[in-house]
């Protein structure tokens, strides 16, 4: 017999409501994998981040320190050495990560690396 919701009632419309709730149940989950997956990329960018500038700053002080142990010759010229040249170098670096981790994702390279 038809009822008024265009079904016939019995199993049939059981089975057909139970597979709906089971497409939005996966529907529901899927969104909250993706939900959860986008807060741990949140997470792990913040880190990043943290985690460069902490190299940025430990580089810099570390040239700082360099640089202050350098014995001052007024009007003379200093060479630099390869450890002084090491340090340039990792501040350089340490700075480039730090403008890669803050760049919006999807977004083109730095004006620094074009």
């Amino acid at each position: 017999m038809h009822n008024l919701r265009g079904g016939f009632g019995g199993w049939e419309d059981d089975l057909a409501r139970r597979r709906r709730n089971l497409n939005m149940d996966r529907v529901s989950i899927f969104r909250r994998e993706n939900e959860v997956s986008m807060m741990f990329d949140q997470i792990g960018r913040r880190a990043s981040v943290v985690l460069a500038r902490t190299s940025l700053d430990d580089a810099c002080n570390d040239l700082d320190d360099a640089v202050r142990s350098l014995s001052e010759i007024d009007g003379g010229t200093v060479m630099a050495n390869n450890g002084l040249v090491t340090l340039l170098f990792r501040v350089v670096a340490a700075r480039r990560n730090l403008e890669a981790v803050e760049r919006p994702p999807g977004a083109g390279p730095t004006a620094s690396l074009r």
